[in-house]
């Protein structure tokens, strides 16, 4: 299960949202998920800020404030 859990960050990241009280996807990290991937193939450790706001229809939007690697 840890190993599933592991590959769906790869994909998507999830923000509990009180408004409706649920789990959402936040949106607007496809770079992000790709940078991981890329870091992931070449055995680096990576780390990166990411700051939440919701949208006007009402998703979770995601913007990565900084990113780092064991570089």
């Amino acid at each position: 299960m840890g190993n599933r859990r592991a590959a769906e960050f790869e994909v998507e990241l999830r923000a509990y949202d009180p408004e409706h009280k649920c789990w959402g996807v936040v949106k607007g990290l496809d770079d992000f998920f790709a940078e991981m991937r890329r870091a992931k193939s070449l055995g680096e450790i990576c780390c990166a800020e990411i700051s939440l706001e919701r949208g006007k229809g009402g998703q979770i939007w995601g913007k990565v404030d900084q990113w780092c690697t064991d570089q």
